[in-house]
């Protein structure tokens, strides 16, 4: 199913408004960038189900068979960020600090498996490794991971 999604202006920065949905660990915003054609997943450490609530963030862009990333309209400046206003009548609810915290273990979890089975290609062909885009968007995972839990534990007191 293809998602379809005109960004709005922010008035006060000038930059395009992505918005998107608070991911089920509490600690990302799942947002669809209409460049790429694709989600991307950023920090939101604040939590905040206020969708006046706006942070700003770099693109993730990537290139792709029809697209190359340094041609997308937030390349430059990136975009702010915000969730989707909930329907009329729906609940919302704040993930627990158990919940969360078990959530970034196991993202940390996957991102240690998926850096061993790299190792391991490596190791086992001769001449050949995975592709450098890959390590960078591990390493930056588990930056963002790590980015936000620390964020998280300075502002929870």
């Amino acid at each position: 199913m293809k998602e379809t999604t005109t960004p709005t202006t922010d008035p006060k920065t000038g930059l395009y408004i992505l918005r998107g949905t608070i991911a089920s660990d509490g600690s990302q915003i799942k947002i669809f960038c209409s460049h790429c054609n694709q989600h991307h997943y950023h920090g939101w450490p604040s939590g905040s189900v206020d969708p006046g609530h706006l942070e700003h963030r770099q693109a993730h862009c990537i290139d792709t068979l029809n697209n190359k990333a340094t041609d997308s309209p937030f390349w430059d400046h990136g975009y702010m960020i915000g969730i989707v206003p909930p329907a009329k009548g729906v609940p919302t609810r704040r993930i627990t600090d158990e919940e969360r915290r078990a959530s970034v273990a196991g993202a940390l979890r996957i991102i240690r498996e998926i850096e061993e089975l790299i190792e391991e290609v490596n190791r086992e062909v001769q001449n050949e490794s995975a592709p450098g885009w890959l390590k960078h968007y591990i390493g930056n995972r588990r930056a963002h991971i790590l980015t936000a839990e620390q964020h998280h534990q300075r502002t929870a007191e």
